[in-house]
């Protein structure tokens, strides 16, 4: 991981922590793994892509997300 990339995470997610603590509820769509492990609850959508998706396949925090059999758990682990 580039420093520079770990920098703009950092400051994003400094940011949206922001706004939640002001008492903002915010909703992000994002594939990238380490934005992602800063989020307090995950969702994921699936199966699969357009009408093979559209589903909950899975949901928790983070660290939970770790151990579950989803393509998401596998991307944090």
């Amino acid at each position: 991981m580039r420093p520079k990339k770990m920098e703009d995470v950092a400051r994003l997610a400094g940011v949206l922590r922001g706004l939640a603590a002001a008492g903002a509820t915010v909703v992000m769509v994002d594939h990238d793994p380490d934005l992602v492990r800063t989020a307090d609850w995950i969702v994921e959508l699936g199966p699969g892509a357009g009408a093979e998706g559209g589903r909950v396949t899975a949901s928790g925090r983070p660290r939970e997300f770790v151990v579950m059999p989803c393509i998401t758990g596998s991307y944090l682990a």
